[in-house]
């Protein structure tokens, strides 16, 4: 009778955890080229004094195969008030156009004068994602984590890993009028908990405890769920939070407003004409000079638009044996650059006018 009890309370266990399997097939099946939008916003209330205790921005992302983009706007942090900060699209686009590479520009509002530098880079060169956002966004709330560790994780090997654990207690709970399916493993002093929908199988709320330096700790996930275009299920917010002694010391929430892996992506997102570029926007494709570099107008990279081009309309130019046209036809175009590569950009573009000017001082006193 004890045998066959010991068999029926490990079969009951296997059936509450089996939605691990469950999802996370259904997550592995998802497509690999998918959209989401989404607006972050994030707390650190007790961060040292100068640094950032609240920010929040809106991003779009699109992936496809190797090629990822990201459109961050609308960016707000309460150590940071500048209004082009928070007007202008940041875009980092990688291996789009050009394989090892990746893209980076900031877009001014029209209404702007500025025009910042649409700059290729190799990856090789440092990685790009900024934001944090490079990550396999089909396991989104299937962690316990901030989202700026999502990109470290190994989400099927650590439900593996927890599901095979000795430690292993399954059970029931009613939370908010509804049963779910209670996991929980003990290693030490550090519980974990998490509990599922039970018809699903997607967890709606992640726990772990534990106590260090005697301050209890405790980070948490609440996740709520929604059906996207395809039947998938898919966060429409997750909310985590960590505290210590009750106190919240990390918050942040991410609102997903669309989120699409049935739809195949149009390959024109990863291309500077789908970037929506800002006229007069010099393209700085690799290995050309800054002078000869063509600008964007009328959705192409016109090489008749570059500084050089131009001094020799005006006859002041000077020979050359490369011309921009052949290297702008041999690099289809592409954009991107964050709020940092912006600044170095016009660092760069004024250098290049001071050399000129030199240039013609000197000809000029020849």
């Amino acid at each position: 009778m004890f045998a066959i009890a010991v068999v029926v309370f490990v079969q009951h266990a296997l059936s509450r955890t089996a939605f691990i399997d469950d999802v996370i097939r259904q997550k592995n099946a998802m497509k690999e080229s998918y959209h989401l939008d989404f607006k972050f916003e994030g707390k650190d209330p007790h961060t040292a004094p100068g640094l950032t205790k609240a920010q929040s921005f809106s991003a779009r992302i699109w992936r496809s195969g190797n090629k990822l983009r990201v459109d961050v706007s609308d960016r707000k942090q309460d150590n940071h008030v500048d209004e082009r900060y928070s007007a202008a699209r940041h875009v980092i686009c990688v291996n789009c156009e050009r394989e090892h590479h990746f893209i980076s520009t900031t877009i001014d509002p029209d209404s702007s004068p500025i025009t910042s530098l649409v700059e290729f880079k190799p990856l090789k060169s440092g990685h790009p994602d900024i934001y944090g956002l490079d990550l396999d966004w089909r396991y989104l709330g299937l962690s316990n984590t901030r989202l700026a560790v999502n990109q470290r994780l190994e989400i099927a090997k650590g439900y593996g890993e927890l599901k095979a654990n000795p430690t292993l207690r399954v059970d029931t709970e009613v939370r908010g009028g509804v049963r779910c399916s209670v996991s929980t493993v003990t290693n030490g002093a550090i519980s974990r908990t998490w509990f599922a929908d039970p018809a699903r199988g997607n967890p709606i709320l992640f726990e772990t405890t534990w106590e260090k330096d005697g301050k209890a700790k405790r980070h948490a996930t609440e996740v709520k769920w929604q059906s996207t275009a395809g039947g998938h299920m898919y966060p429409q917010i997750v909310k985590n939070v960590q505290l210590v002694d009750g106190v919240v010391h990390h918050e942040e929430q991410i609102t997903v407003t669309h989120a699409d892996f049935h739809t195949p992506v149009d390959p024109a997102v990863f291309t500077l004409a789908g970037l929506g570029l800002k006229d007069n926007q010099p393209v700085a494709y690799p290995g050309l000079d800054l002078s000869r570099m063509p600008r964007w107008r009328d959705g192409k990279a016109d090489e008749s638009l570059s500084d050089e081009a131009q001094r020799r309309a005006q006859g002041s130019g000077w020979p050359t044996d490369v011309v921009a046209s052949s290297v702008a036809a041999a690099y289809p175009t592409e954009s991107r650059t964050p709020l940092i590569l912006s600044i170095v950009s016009g660092t760069l573009a004024v250098a290049a006018l001071v050399v000129a000017f030199l240039y013609r001082r000197r000809k000029v006193g020849a």
